[in-house]
């Protein structure tokens, strides 16, 4: 009979009228201040969940930034030169081997030659 969409106009005047003739005229403010009661505790039910499940999905995105921070001040308390060759090393490709890149060689500063 009544689709799932929106009330229309008559339907509500149909609601209206079946709700005068089961209550009477006496009961239906006090119904309507109830069910007006009932909907505004429910949004702002609504709301409160939202906003602390909000605020719990902040809390762990925090918590992960604090690990995070708390790793690479473990890393930088270390030998800082070390962790330059890491990251050089981490950042450059591998050379490609070859007898090329094994047989070259230049002279050094003191006049000997050696690999590069």
């Amino acid at each position: 009979m009544f689709g799932i969409g929106s009330v229309g106009g008559g339907e509500i005047v149909v609601i209206l009228l079946i709700a005068l003739l089961l209550f009477g005229p006496r009961r239906i403010p006090e119904i309507g201040r109830t069910v007006g009661k009932t909907l505004t505790q429910l949004r702002r039910a609504t709301q409160d969940f939202k906003t602390g499940l909000e605020r719990e999905i902040e809390v762990e995105k925090l918590k992960e930034l604090k690990d995070l921070g708390g790793q690479v001040r473990a890393a930088t308390r270390g030998d800082v030169g070390a962790l330059a060759r890491r990251l050089i090393e981490s950042a450059t490709p591998p050379a490609a081997p070859g007898p090329a890149a094994d047989a070259r060689q230049e002279p050094s500063d003191d006049g000997k030659s050696g690999p590069v």
